[in-house]
């Protein structure tokens, strides 16, 4: 583990197991905690890296200002070159997807091959017009721990704990309302509002991967996963649980996750 300083803030990563670099970019709650059980099940084949995003868990960074998808993927970038020396497998997952993204599209000569699971891309929907009502009314809510409280219905998890759960060892959102209250204000807003520019991320050669769970068939970000695999005209890949399967079902979660990463990079299951 260690600090990596980044503008006005000192981002906290973890390292570990062997074999290819592989960079797991977290979603909204922004910690790295929530990966400790999927990192378990791929460290005997791949360095894993994990990360808390600025102002959240173990990282230090403002709360009164925004940070930009940008900002998040050329941190991403930088982490990556200070930690790997240089080209990586990146998987990210709801916001976090949106930053891997990013990430590609501004910075591909870092990324050997890209995971995309459940990207919150409402623009890429037909009904972004009433999801962007919707997130509008609560990114500018006054009351923020009840608007919070909606996302996060919205949000749901999909099924319950299943093997190889671990509870986090820094809960999300652990900071209480000032840090919720960031999310909602100073992050959300820029991860929803977001549109990948399919034909730069075509030029840049990497092989996607789009992941979504057998339990998200009906939300939004389960239908964004979709719609972002067909303009890429690639296959959406079926994975266990629903949005927080990689935290709440890490077992399964992984078994297909390995199995989508050998066939994108060539290196064993």
């Amino acid at each position: 583990m260690g600090l990596f300083p980044h503008r006005d803030a000192e981002i906290f990563y973890e390292i570990h197991g062997s074999g290819p670099p592989l960079l797991l970019i977290p979603g909204g709650p922004g910690v790295s905690a929530v990966y400790q059980a999927l990192d378990s099940q791929l460290a005997d084949r791949w360095t894993v890296i994990t990360y808390d995003l600025p102002g959240h868990g173990r990282s230090s960074g403002p709360r009164d200002r925004d940070n930009t998808v940008s900002d998040q993927a050329d941190l991403a970038a930088q982490l990556l070159d200070h930690v790997a020396g240089g080209r990586s497998t990146v998987f990210g997952t709801s916001y976090g997807a949106v930053i891997a993204v990013d990430l590609l599209t501004r910075h591909p000569s870092l990324v050997q091959a890209l995971i995309v699971h459940e990207p919150i891309m409402i623009e890429l929907l037909t009904d972004a017009p009433t999801w962007r009502t919707f997130f509008d009314q609560i990114t500018h809510a006054d009351d923020t721990e009840a608007a919070f409280a909606q996302f996060m219905t919205a949000v749901h998890a999909g099924s319950g704990p299943g093997e190889g759960f671990i509870p986090p060892a820094i809960p999300p959102f652990s900071g209480g309302t000032e840090e919720r209250a960031f999310s909602l204000r100073h992050e959300l807003p820029h991860a929803v509002s977001y549109l990948p520019n399919i034909a730069r991320l075509a030029r840049t050669g990497a092989p996607i991967a789009v992941l979504a769970g057998v339990a998200s068939d009906s939300t939004f970000y389960g239908q964004s996963a979709r719609e972002l695999a067909r303009r890429l005209n690639i296959p959406c890949t079926p994975i266990t649980g629903g949005h927080l399967g990689h935290f709440m079902q890490p077992v399964s979660f992984a078994t297909t996750l390995r199995q989508v990463m050998a066939d994108l990079t060539g290196s064993p299951a």
